[in-house]
Parts: structure tokens; sequence; C-alpha cells
């Protein structure tokens, strides 16, 4: 089990890909989640429009953003600060490394309460 999706997952493979293409190497096991990440991050900064905002002034947007990454899809909740999309999935070691298998059937983490 693992957050990361890994490079051999059919939702990454092209940017797996495009990396090889350019990088000539595999990219890392937590590549496609370093994209998206930026890519999030990008996404908001464009909506944002002017000038380049503070840092406190990225913090409503990201919060409310929502992001169909490479890797999965992002949303944040408003409570716990953190995804509230599944992110875990589960590969096999074979020959000495990772294999993606899928999704693992989890959930994102409930708040108290609700």
């Amino acid at each position: 089990m693992a957050t990361a999706i890994g490079p051999d997952a059919a939702r990454v493979r092209s940017f797996a890909q495009a990396f090889r293409r350019r990088y000539c190497r595999a990219p890392a096991f937590w590549a496609a989640e370093g994209y998206d990440a930026a890519n999030l991050l990008i996404h908001r900064l464009t909506a944002i429009r002017g000038q380049r905002p503070a840092r406190e002034a990225l913090i409503a947007p990201l919060r409310a953003a929502t992001y169909r990454g490479i890797s999965r899809d992002f949303s944040f909740d408003q409570k716990m600060l953190q995804l509230s999309t599944p992110a875990s999935f589960v590969h096999q070691v074979r020959d000495g490394a990772f294999h993606y298998l899928g999704p693992a059937p989890d959930r994102a983490p409930q708040p108290k309460g609700r």
C-alpha cells in the first residue's frame, strides 16, 4: 500500500513515457504526484490573475480547489485541511521492484461529528 500511484500505472503512462523521452530514464516513484502538485498550484495561480499573490492569499483558493490530476482527483476537506479524495494504491514487490496493481479500496478519512 502506498500513497503514490507509481510510474507503471495506466493512468500516468503517457506522463512516464514523455518523462523517459526527455530525461532518458524512468520517472521516480512519486513523480506523477509532484507533477500534479505543481500543476494544482499553477492552476490556482492562473485563476487568481493579476499581481503575484502573497503566500497567505493562496490559502483560500487552494482550500477551495478541485483539480483533476494525472494521478488522482484533488479536493480538500475544509475541517481537516487534507485531501478528501482517496489516495492509496496497491503495489506488489516482484524481482525487487514495485509493480502497480490498482487503487486501494479506501475512503478518505471523515472528521469526527460528520
